[in-house]
């Protein structure tokens, strides 16, 4: 049980992680009215 609270808790840092990476990006792109991947 133990394990698995660790394995949720693990998922909930990466996706929130991943989220403000996307936030950025999209903020970003909106203020800039454009696409850069580069």
């Amino acid at each position: 049980m133990l394990y698995f609270f660790q394995q949720v808790l693990n998922g909930l840092h990466s996706g929130a992680l991943y989220a403000l990476l996307a936030f950025g990006y999209v903020l970003t792109n909106g203020i800039l009215h454009r696409t850069n991947l580069a």
